[in-house]
Formats: C-alpha cells, sequence, structure tokens
C-alpha cells in the first residue's frame, strides 16, 4: 500500500497490478462506529469535469442526499455489525464502479479510558483502474538487509 500515491500494488506470477486505492471509511469493531472518509471537498459533484476528482464517499453520500438514504449522508453511523459494513461498502464500489474493496486491520490509541489503550480499528478502500504490468526484479533479485 502506498499512501502517497494512493495505490496498493499486487505481484502475482510475475505480474505486477497496481490499483488507485481511497479510503472509503473507518470501522471500530469495540465501539461498532462507521465513519465516511472526508467529504464534500468538489463543490458541484454533478459537473462531469469534477467527479473525476471526487471521492468515491463523497459520491455515495450525494446519492444517499439524492435519494434519502441517511446511512449514506451521515458522517458516522453507529452499526449493528461488521457485515453492514460491507453491505456499505459494496454499495459504494458498486455505484463508483471500483473493482473491489480493500481492508486494512490496525490499532490506535483510544481517547477514553486508560492511558496507552489500544482499539482495532478497519480502514477500508476503495480500488480501481487496475493497470497490469510485467513485474521487474529490484536490484540483484537479493534481499536487502535492512539499514542500521
Amino acid at each position: 500500500m502506498d499512501f502517497f500515491h494512493k495505490t496498493f500494488t499486487v505481484l502475482r506470477g510475475g505480474k505486477r497490478t497496481v490499483f488507485d486505492a481511497e479510503l472509503l471509511g473507518t470501522w471500530w469493531p469495540e465501539s461498532r462506529r462507521w465513519a465516511w472518509e472526508a467529504v464534500e471537498r468538489v463543490p458541484d459533484l454533478k459537473d462531469p469535469k469534477r467527479q473525476s476528482f471526487a471521492t468515491g464517499s463523497a459520491l455515495t453520500r450525494l446519492y444517499g442526499r439524492e435519494h434519502g438514504i441517511d446511512i449514506l449522508q451521515t458522517d458516522t453511523a453507529q452499526l449493528a455489525s461488521e457485515e453492514a459494513v460491507w453491505y456499505l461498502c459494496a454499495f459504494a464500489a458498486q455505484l463508483n464502479q471500483a473493482t473491489g474493496v480493500l481492508v486494512s486491520i490496525g490499532s490506535e490509541l483510544v481517547a477514553e479510558g486508560q492511558e496507552g489503550q489500544k482499539a482495532v480499528v478497519k480502514r477500508y478502500y476503495l480500488l480501481s483502474h487496475p493497470k497490469v504490468a510485467e513485474a521487474t526484479p529490484i536490484g540483484n533479485g537479493k534481499a536487502k538487509a535492512p539499514a542500521r
């Protein structure tokens, strides 16, 4: 995952596939809270010239406003289970014509509770626009020792 370039790369069978990877939202399993990624970055999402700069969550939120679907309009929501998160992601992927969804699992410090306490956090990314190329070996093919 390259967070700076917003890409996700898969190496398989001598091929390198690079997907655009856009953060759709975040799920905190312990509190069962879902948060859509920041939206409203584009003033007019109905303008086709501007849509290419819109985020998947922005287009999903616009759809929610246009069709009166509350769960798509709210910044954060309490959900019954992670299954509901996957339904939201699948809907957003279809709406945005994404290739798929990737989830990364990590941890972060909890604001309330004991100092230093961490909670599991899952971030969901829309993957799109796959570009396939021959995988090129790096260096002489030997693994490099980490710098000290």
